[in-house]
C-alpha cells in the first residue's frame, strides 16, 4: 500500500518565516480555475491553485508583481502589497482571445505546426543546456485515496487487515526541499521538511524528488518527448491556435501519438515564436492500469531563460478491480539561476545569431568548426525540413557536449548520467504546524486536515493488525524461504556463497537416471580489482542408475580491459547427444514424467574441458579451448510415468538421430568473433560492450584428434557466420543469423560430433524464438557433411493485430519468424511462424514447416524464460 501512495512522489525546499499571500482564482462566471498558476517575478516563485482555485505564497513584507495564468485564459499581471493585513486576493481571469495565425505554409501546404515543431526540435538541445546552475526551493503536496478493492481480494484475512485502514480515506504527503542543480546533470536535494498522514511510518528520504528530466530531453520519464529528434515518426502535430502574451506569440500545438502506446504522450505543448522554448505543456499518459494527466508551467526566470515553476498532476489507478485516485502539486521558487554563456554561437537565440556572427570564441578543433558551419548554414534557411530539424538538433547537441580529450578512446562511452545526492535535515519530521502554515502554497482541505488528525489512531490500528509476533513469524518465513528456494550469503567483504535450496534438490527426472537428488553450490571471490574466481560444484544421486552424477565448473576473470575469461569444467554426467544445441532438460523431465515422451537421449560423459576467451582488440574476440571425453552408451533403467506408457529406448535413432558405440574424443577449437565499432563502458575497471550498429562476423575451426587404439573421433570442421540484433526505432526490431560450414578430412565421427541445429522437443521452452526449429524430430536436424543455415525475426509493436485501434492499449507485441537449413541428409527445410508476447518475458507462437516435398506440419510453441539452472 505504501508503494501505491508513494507513486505521487513528494519533495522540496526550506523557507524563511514571512507573511502569506492568499488568493482565489476564478473565471468571469465565478467558477474556480483549477490548476491556475501564480508567479511572483521578484522571487522567481510559482505555485498552482487547487481545484477550488485557492493558493498561498509565503513572502516577506513588500510590493510584488504577480502573474496569474491558466490554460485557456488571458494572463493577469497584478501589483500586490504584502503586509500584516491578511486580505484574500480575488483574481478573475478572462477567456483567452486567440489570434489568427499568420500561417507559414510551404509549397506542400503543410500545417503551420510542422514549421513550429521543426524549429522547436532543432533548438531543444540549446534549451536543455541553457542553465549552468540553479538553486531552488520546492513545496509539493500529494493526496491519494484508495476508493475500491475487489471483494474477492477482501475475502483474504491478510489483505483485509492491510487494506481496511486505508480504504475510502484521503491521505496526504507534503515535503519541502532545497534543490541545487549543476550542469550537466548533478542534483543535490536536501529534504528540509516532511509530513505524511499515511499510517505507515515513512522515512523522509522516501519523499521522491521532482522529476529531474526535462521536456527537452529525448526521453522524459521513460516516454518519448515531442521535442526528441525523430518525434515526427511517433507524433502527429497540428496547429491549434496562438495568442499574444507579454509581447510574445505563443503557439498552441496539438500533440497526438501515431499509435496508442505507453511510451507516447498525448495533449498540447505551447511554444514561443522565434525563441522556440516551451512555456506550458498539458499531457496525458496511459500506463498499465494508470492514467497520468500532467501540466507544467514555465516562466522566464531570466531573460529568455524559461524554467518550470509549477506542476499539476492527476493520477487515476484502475487495475485488476483496484480503483484509486490522486492529486499532486508542486510549486518551485528559484533563488539563484546562472545561464550558460560559454558555448558561443550555439547558445544564442536564432535572432541573436543572425545579428552577431562575429563572436569572440576560443580555438576549436576542425571537426567542431565544421559542425558550427553546418549549423549556421541551417539557421540561415527560411524553411526547415524535418531532416534539417533533426540535423540541427544533432549538431547542437554535438556542440553543447565538451570535446573528448585525445586520451579517451573514440569508442569508449562516458555519457553524463544524472547524479543525485539526497540529504535529510535533522528537523525534517519535527516541523510544527506554524512552519507548515507558512510553507504551504495550497491550503489543506477539510478531509486532509481530518486525515492528519486521524493519523495516530490509524497507525495504532495498523500496528495492531500486524500483531506483536509478526516480526518473528516473518523472520521464520524468510529462513524457511531461503532453505526452500535457495539463497546467497556474503563471505567477508570480497566473497559470496550460494546454494539452490530444496526446490532444486530434485532438478531432473529421466528414464536413464531416474530422479536426481542433490544440490548445486557456488562460491565467488574477488581476487583483485576486475579479477574474480568462481567455483560451482554440483553433485546428485541418480536413483534408477544408482550412480553419482557430478561436475565442477570454475571460471576466472582476468585482464579486465580485455575481458579475459578462463573456464575449467570436469565431471561425470549424463549428457544430451545434441550438446549445446539441445533443449531445456526440464522439458524432457516434464514430458517423460507425464506421458513417457523421452525425446532427449543421454550418453555417459566423463570429461574435462578448458576454454579461454580474450579480446585481441576492441570488438575482436578470440576463444580457444578443448575437451577430452570418455563416452559410453546408456540404457533406460526406469519406466515410471503418470500415464503408465512405455518409453522409447535411449537411442538417438528413435528421434531421427544416429546411434554410436562407446568411444573417446579429444576435441580442440578456435573461434574469432568480430563486431566493428563496438562501443563500450568501463565499470569498476572492467570493460563491457554496450552496442554496435554492425553485425558480428564469426569464423570457427574444430578438430577431433584420435587418441589411443580404440574408437576415437578424428575430423576437421570449419564454419563462418554473421548475426545481429538491431532496433529499428521505438516499436520495431530485427534479428538474423546466417551460417555455413563443412566437415573435411573425416576419419571417425560420432553423433555428438555432428553439427547439431537447435530444436525443442515439447511445446514449452525457455529460449526465446531466435534460430531454433520446432516441428522436426529432436535429433533429425544434424549433419556430418556440410550445411547452410539462416534465421530471420522481425518484432513490432504494431504488426497485424496491434494495428486495430482497440488492441493498441495492450502491451504485447507481435513477431514473424523464418528459419531455413540445407544439408545433404534432408536437403531444404523451412519453418515460418507468427508469435505474440511481452518482450522477453513470455511468448507464444504458431509455426508451419515445409520440406522439399511441401507442407510438413504445424505446431504451437510457448517460451517461458525461467532462470532454472
Amino acid at each position: 500500500m505504501k508503494v501505491v501512495l508513494l507513486l505521487l512522489g513528494i519533495f522540496i525546499a526550506s523557507v524563511v518565516k514571512c507573511q502569506v499571500l492568499e488568493g482565489v482564482v476564478s473565471d468571469a462566471e465565478g467558477q474556480a480555475v483549477e490548476g491556475a498558476t501564480v508567479y511572483v517575478r521578484e522571487t522567481a516563485q510559482g505555485c498552482v491553485a487547487d481545484e477550488n482555485g485557492n493558493f498561498r505564497i509565503a513572502l516577506p513584507s513588500g510590493t510584488y508583481v504577480c502573474e496569474v495564468s491558466a490554460l485557456g485564459y488571458e494572463k493577469q499581471t497584478l501589483q500586490v502589497r504584502v503586509g500584516e493585513k491578511r486580505d484574500v486576493l480575488q483574481v478573475v481571469l478572462k477567456p483567452m482571445v486567440y489570434m489568427l495565425q499568420e500561417a507559414k505554409v510551404n509549397a506542400r501546404g503543410e500545417d503551420p505546426a510542422f514549421y513550429i515543431m521543426r524549429h522547436a526540435i532543432a533548438r531543444a538541445p540549446y534549451h536543455r543546456h541553457q542553465v549552468k546552475r540553479y538553486l531552488s526551493e520546492v513545496y509539493t503536496k500529494g493526496t491519494m485515496q484508495l476508493e475500491k478493492v475487489p471483494k474477492l481480494l477482501m475475502l483474504s484475512k491478510e489483505i483485509r487487515k492491510e487494506v481496511t485502514p486505508y480504504l475510502g480515506k484521503v491521505f496526504t504527503l507534503e515535503s519541502v526541499m532545497e534543490v541545487a542543480f549543476e550542469a550537466p546533470d548533478t542534483y543535490e536535494r536536501k529534504i528540509v521538511a516532511f509530513s505524511s498522514s499515511i499510517p505507515d511510518d515513512l522515512s523522509p528520504d522516501e519523499a521522491l524528488g521532482i522529476v529531474t528530466a526535462s521536456v527537452y530531453d529525448p526521453d522524459v520519464m521513460g516516454m518519448v518527448s515531442p521535442l526528441a529528434p525523430g518525434a515526427f515518426s511517433y507524433y502527429r502535430f497540428r496547429f491549434a491556435e496562438c495568442y499574444l502574451e507579454d509581447g510574445k506569440t505563443i503557439n498552441k500545438i496539438r500533440v497526438e501519438p501515431r499509435k496508442k502506446n505507453s511510451q507516447l504522450l498525448d495533449g498540447y505543448i505551447y511554444i514561443v515564436e522565434n525563441d522556440w522554448s516551451v512555456v506550458n505543456f498539458d499531457f496525458s499518459a496511459k500506463l498499465t492500469g494508470v492514467t497520468l494527466h500532467i501540466k507544467g508551467v514555465f516562466h522566464d526566470v531570466k531573460p529568455s531563460v524559461f524554467l518550470p515553476t509549477s506542476y499539476d498532476i492527476d493520477v487515476d489507478v484502475k487495475i485488476f478491480g483496484v480503483k484509486a485516485g490522486g492529486k499532486y502539486y508542486a510549486s518551485v521558487k528559484y533563488k539563484e539561476v546562472e545561464a550558460d554563456t560559454t558555448n558561443g554561437v550555439v547558445v544564442k537565440p536564432v535572432s541573436v545569431v543572425a545579428e552577431n556572427k562575429a563572436l569572440p570564441e576560443p580555438a576549436k578543433s576542425p571537426k567542431r568548426e565544421k559542425a558550427e558551419r553546418k549549423l549556421e548554414a541551417l539557421l540561415e534557411k527560411e524553411e526547415l525540413t524535418t531532416r534539417d530539424a533533426y540535423r540541427m538538433a544533432r549538431l547542437s547537441q554535438q556542440l553543447m557536449t565538451p570535446e573528448r580529450p585525445d586520451t579517451i578512446p573514440p569508442l569508449e562511452i562516458r555519457e553524463e548520467v544524472v547524479t543525485e545526492k539526497v540529504s535529510v535535515d535533522s528537523m525534517a519530521v519535527r516541523r510544527d504546524s506554524a512552519y507548515w502554515l507558512q510553507m504551504r502554497t495550497i491550503p489543506l482541505k477539510q478531509e486532509e486536515v481530518k486525515g492528519y488528525q486521524m493519523r495516530d489512531s490509524l497507525r495504532a490500528v495498523v500496528k495492531k493488525s500486524e500483531g506483536e509476533t509478526d516480526t518473528t513469524r516473518r523472520a521464520h518465513r524468510d529462513v524457511f524461504g531461503q532453505i526452500l528456494w535457495g539463497s546467497s550469503y556474503k563471505l567477508g567483504k570480497q566473497g559470496r556463497f550460494e546454494f539452490d535450496g530444496l526446490v532444486k534438490a530434485f532438478p531432473e527426472y529421466n528414464f536413464v537416471d531416474g530422479f536426481w537428488i542433490g544440490q548445486r553450490f557456488g562460491v565467488s571471490l574477488a581476487v583483485a580489482r576486475g579479477q574474480r574466481l568462481y567455483v560451482e560444484p554440483s553433485v546428485y544421486y541418480a536413483t534408477a542408475r544408482k550412480s553419482w552424477i557430478w561436475q565442477v565448473y570454475s571460471s576466472y576473470t582476468y585482464a579486465p580491459l580485455k575481458r579475459g575469461l578462463l573456464k575449467v569444467r570436469f565431471g561425470d554426467v549424463s549428457a544430451d547427444y545434441k550438446g549445446n544445441a539441445g533443449a531445456w532438460r526440464l522439458e524432457n523431465t516434464s514430458t517423460s514424467l507425464v506421458c513417457a515422451d523421452n525425446f532427449m537421449k543421454f550418453y555417459g560423459k566423463r570429461y574435462v574441458a578448458l576454454e579461454n576467451r580474450i579480446d585481441i582488440s576492441n570488438g575482436l574476440v578470440l576463444s580457444v579451448g578443448g575437451n577430452y571425453e570418455k563416452r559410453r552408451v546408456l540404457e533406460n533403467h526406469i519406466s515410471y510415468n503418470i500415464y503408465k506408457k512405455d518409453p522409447k529406448p535411449n537411442t538417438p535413432s528413435s528421434e531421427g538421430g544416429v546411434d554410436m558405440p562407446d568411444n573417446t574424443a579429444l576435441h580442440v577449437y578456435g573461434q574469432l568473433d568480430y563486431t566493428p565499432r563496438s562501443f563500450y563502458r568501463l565499470r569498476n575497471g572492467y570493460k563491457r560492450y554496450v552496442r554496435s550498429d554492425w553485425p558480428t562476423f564469426s569464423v570457427r575451426y574444430d578438430r577431433g584428434i584420435s587418441v589411443g587404439s580404440g574408437l576415437s573421433s578424428a575430423y576437421n570442421r570449419i564454419a563462418i557466420g554473421v548475426q545481429q540484433k538491431k532496433s529499428l526505432g521505438l516499436f520495431d526490431k530485427i534479428s538474423y543469423k546466417v551460417q555455413a560450414g563443412k566437415f573435411f578430412s573425416v576419419k571417425e565421427l560420432y553423433f555428438p560430433d555432428y553439427k547439431q541445429f537447435g530444436a525443442t522437443g515439447w511445446v514449452f521452452s525457455k529460449e526465446m524464438f531466435f534460430s531454433d526449429f520446432y516441428l522436426t524430430d529432436y535429433y533429425e536436424l544434424a549433419t556430418a557433411e556440410k550445411w547452410f543455415q539462416g534465421a530471420l525475426n522481425y518484432t513490432s509493436s504494431y504488426l497485424l493485430i496491434k494495428r486495430l485501434s482497440f488492441m493498441q492499449r495492450f502491451l504485447f507485441n507481435e513477431a514473424v519468424h523464418v528459419r531455413y537449413v540445407w544439408m545433404p541428409e534432408t536437403k531444404s527445410y523451412t519453418e515460418c511462424g507468427y508469435s505474440l508476447g511481452f518482450e522477453d518475458e513470455i511468448r507464444g507462437g504458431v509455426f508451419f514447416g515445409f520440406d522439399r516435398e511441401g507442407y510438413r506440419g504445424v505446431g504451437v510453441r510457448v517460451v517461458l524464460p525461467l532462470d532454472w539452472k
